[in-house]
């Protein structure tokens, strides 16, 4: 355990299932203790129970991080008990697959409510005082392969991740000294909840694609563990970009660096997958 974690706390959304609950497990084995965010009330149970033999401290909220009222009130509550963060993790994501014009302006308005303005809510009403504070601060932003490029069947999440990105750079970009880290941290396919919880647009909503989909995200050898080492490593080390499979890189380069009709192809190929 190392100073970083003992003893510090961190707020982590959705917090019940998947990278999150990874991550809260790998900080509470850390000493760190850890305010657990999810709309899901029995899996926030669940994992306050899990916790219990780790010896830190744990809190619990349900909240639904596209609500502005409710995120201000949580930091409210939050300040009240625990002061400012050590780390604030936004994690709670929402997928929609299907193409773009098939996706339904409500659903847009939820991918982007809970991916984008869910990171922003928490940045924006956790930062400051984290900056403010004594001692190092980081604030993690979970973005995806999908965020450095526009994906077919997948516009609304490549746009809330691009943004999300974006949004982490410009916030690097205003500390340059050691008071606050912000990293985006960039995964490919791996078994969450997210094709359980998510959403689909048009043809996606048949079962057998929704299906297939499925199988494509589960993709084998690969699980949140991953993605909660990725963290713990980018706040140890102060990492800024952290690529966690292959295709994220990948993309990332091939975004900047491919001509347009290779990069088209080879992002059609990846949306024949989905679409079969």
């Amino acid at each position: 355990m190392t100073d970083r974690f003992q003893n510090k706390w961190a707020l982590i959304t959705g917090a019940g299932s998947g990278i999150g609950e990874a991550t809260t497990l790998a900080l509470a084995k850390r000493g760190c203790h850890v305010w657990m965010v999810d709309k899901d009330g029995d899996r926030l149970t669940a994992l306050q129970h899990a916790l219990r033999a780790t010896g830190v401290n744990t809190r619990t909220s349900v909240v639904d991080v596209s609500d502005r009222d409710a995120m201000t009130a949580l930091r409210d509550e939050v300040h009240a008990d625990v002061g400012p963060l050590s780390i604030l993790l936004n994690n709670a994501g929402y997928a929609v697959i299907g193409s773009a014009f098939e996706t339904t302006l409500d659903q847009w308005d939820k991918q982007l409510g809970v991916n984008l303005m869910g990171v922003i809510y928490g940045a924006q009403l956790f930062g400051p005082e984290m900056a403010a504070a004594a001692g190092p601060a980081s604030i993690i932003n979970i973005a995806s392969a999908a965020g450095f490029t526009g994906m077919p069947l997948m516009s609304a999440y490549s746009v809330s991740k691009c943004a999300v990105v974006a949004y982490s750079q410009s916030v690097q970009a205003e500390w340059e000294d050691d008071t606050l880290h912000v990293a985006a941290i960039c995964p490919g396919f791996l078994p969450t909840r997210i094709g359980e919880d998510g959403d689909y647009a048009g043809k996606f909503q048949g079962e057998k694609r929704q299906n297939r989909v499925k199988r494509i995200i589960a993709k084998d050898g690969r699980g949140p563990d991953d993605v909660a080492a990725a963290i713990i490593g980018a706040i140890e080390k102060r990492s800024l970009l952290v690529h966690v499979y292959g295709e994220s890189w990948q993309l990332d380069i091939a975004s900047r660096l491919l001509p347009s009709r290779l990069l088209r192809r080879l992002k059609q190929r990846g949306a024949a997958k989905l679409g079969r």
